[in-house]
């Protein structure tokens, strides 16, 4: 192997504080991989190589985590051939490391032990050695039978060569002396001759009248030095006032109170000549009930300084007053210092003013005439259809369920309450049929409410069923919004004109519940038969599918086709118009991929 060849260079006490070994990239499980070069064809790895080295015709150079590479995170439950766990379940791999190479502290990772002892160098398999800087890093605490030293590295013990080896004090010093100061400076010791008073760094200090002075001696004036003199001692807190220690405080007003004093309860005198020592001395704090100017910049809803004012839940500021019990008179002559006075607050459940001016409505009772009947019923799916708007005060009152928006579940909730226990079964599914034009719904019991949309041509009309307790519409361009209340029977609607159900809500009276719609290709009976002169027939088609409909006579030739092509899911009206024709039987034969069928019409002029 060519030992000239670029090499990975590894200080083996620079990278002791990144995630993974300076070099190295982390994979998701906790894996450190080199980077290697790659020989495409001989399949031959080389850790040792650089990437502007690595420039052979079959070669290509591999960042750990590059497609392809078939290491990177792929090992987290095992280790590669040549790779050993340590005790975190990361893999890593022996290496060759000599102190004397150029530069020093240089590591091989393509040499076989023999190739590194037969070059004069030190083979380590994983985890041979305490100062194995590899095996076992990106652990989180330290293996079994070692401890974390001073610099917060993993040692078999204080005897290791290794402990405290890679600490480093703030300035940078292995094993040095340098301390932080509590001005947040990084302070040195040094050498200090006391018959020259000269100073020196040349550490250790041997000469024979030099002693050392450590950062933090007391006789080191530069300790401390850097220190803003104005700040506050240790034991004390700089209050609002920017008084060290002081009792400033700042109110809810935002405003910073340094009015404390001493006050005298007996002669009723104030100072501040604090500490407040005297026999009959209290002292006032800024918060104090007795201290007038605490809060006295705050204003309420109505302007006024440490007023009563509040707002109230419909956004209207309501004042105090004073209130006479005996002749029932109010006034805001405060105090309410009359002999038969009382204070309202403006919250006060004795006053009548607080929430006066919200909406009376109560949840259900959309239209405020105090009860919850169909016409809430009515005005809640006629919002929701977008006919009529709610006031914006109301709409807390037609979301029943109190889920944040106005929907199909507010209207079975509202209508569970109007029927009130006459519901013997409620329904669990449903199944939606289409024929003739019909649209049907089938379920297993109480049906709350159905919400549909459907889009359809312009020549489109639809009628709903009578049979409910609500059923409205509304039709926008060519798509229409539909809701029936409580249907009594299955009938839902009938159309005319094509139309596809772009959404279906079905609930019972608490809840949606499943719908299965149509999933056979069917055409219905024509109508009118016998007819004269035109024809209809229905044809529902549950996926997009390929449509044929002609018409033929009864000698089995073709008279007309009424559609050949594509046709889009849903339901499609075809009608024959055979004014051209001479009365007689036909023959209206429906074909799609994968169904027909036939149906005699006659048509009699």
């Amino acid at each position: 192997m060519n030992l000239l060849k670029s090499i990975v260079i590894l200080n083996l006490t620079g990278f002791l504080l990144a995630v993974c070994p300076s070099g190295f990239y982390e994979d998701d499980c906790g894996n450190c991989w080199l980077p290697y070069c790659y020989d495409y064809v001989s399949h031959n790895v080389s850790y040792d190589s650089s990437e502007s080295s690595c420039n052979g015709p079959t070669e290509m150079w591999v960042i750990p985590g590059d497609e392809g590479d078939p290491f990177f995170n792929n090992y987290c439950d095992s280790c590669p051939e040549g790779f050993t766990p340590d005790n975190c379940g990361h893999c890593w791999q022996g290496y060759c490391y000599t102190l004397f190479a150029d530069p020093p502290h240089t590591v091989f990772w393509d040499l076989s032990e023999t190739e590194c002892i037969d070059a004069g160098y030190g083979f380590y398999p994983p985890g041979s050695s305490d100062g194995d800087p590899y095996f076992g890093y990106n652990c989180e605490g330290c293996p079994d039978g070692e401890i974390e030293d001073d610099c917060g590295v993993c040692n078999t013990g204080e005897d290791s060569p290794y402990w405290n080896m890679t600490c480093g004090d703030c300035n940078g010093d292995a094993n040095g002396y340098a301390m932080v100061d509590d001005c947040g400076d990084c302070q040195l010791s040094y050498c200090y001759d006391y018959i020259t008073h000269e100073s020196n760094f040349d550490t250790p200090c041997d000469g024979a009248t030099e002693v050392l002075v450590m950062p933090d001696s007391p006789s080191n004036p530069l300790w401390n030095s850097g220190c803003d003199p104005n700040a506050c001692p240790d034991d004390q807190v700089e209050d609002c006032a920017g008084v060290c220690g002081g009792f400033a405080m700042v109110d809810d007003c935002g405003v910073c109170s340094d009015n404390y004093y001493c006050y005298d309860y007996v002669t009723h005198q104030t100072n501040t000549d604090f500490p407040c020592d005297g026999p009959t001395e209290m002292m006032v704090m800024p918060d104090s009930d007795y201290n007038s100017d605490w809060n006295a910049s705050c204003t309420d809803c109505a302007g006024e300084v440490n007023g009563y004012a509040m707002v109230d839940d419909c956004g209207d500021c309501q004042s105090a007053y004073c209130y006479d019990y005996v002749t029932h008179q109010t006034n805001t002559d405060f105090p309410c210092d009359g002999p038969t006075e009382m204070m309202v607050m403006p919250d006060d459940p004795s006053n009548p003013y607080w929430n006066s001016e919200c909406s009376g409505c109560a949840p259900g009772d959309v239209i405020n005439d105090g009860s919850i009947d169909v016409l809430d019923v009515v005005a809640i799916v006629s919002y929701i259809l977008g006919n009529n708007p709610l006031a914006p005060d109301v709409i807390d009152c037609a979301d029943y369920v109190q889920d944040g928006s106005v929907d199909v579940l507010d209207v079975v909730a509202i209508v569970n309450i109007i029927i009130d226990g006459r519901i013997t079964s409620s329904a669990t599914e449903a199944n939606l049929n289409i024929n003739d034009n019909k649209v049907t719904l089938h379920a297993n019991g109480f049906i709350g409410a159905v919400q549909m949309t459907i889009s359809h041509d312009s020549n489109f009309s639809i009628n709903l069923t009578n049979k409910a307790m609500v059923a409205d519409y509304n039709t926008n361009g060519n798509s229409t919004s539909l809701i029936i209340v409580a249907p009594d029977s299955e009938e839902l609607f009938y159309t005319s004109g094509n139309f596809i159900i772009e959404e279906i809500i079905v609930a019972n009276e608490e809840s949606y519940i499943p719908v299965d719609m149509p999933s056979e290709f069917m055409v219905s009976k024509a109508y009118p038969n016998p007819f004269n002169p035109s024809t209809s027939v229905s044809i529902y088609v549950p996926t997009n599918d390929f449509v044929n409909v002609s018409v033929y006579n009864v000698m089995g030739q073709k008279v007309a086709t009424l559609y050949n092509g594509s046709m889009a899911a849903g339901n499609h009206i075809i009608r024959w118009n055979a004014s051209n024709m001479t009365s007689g039987m036909y023959f209206i034969r429906t074909e799609s991929k994968s169904d027909a069928s036939i149906q005699r019409v006659s048509l009699v002029k």
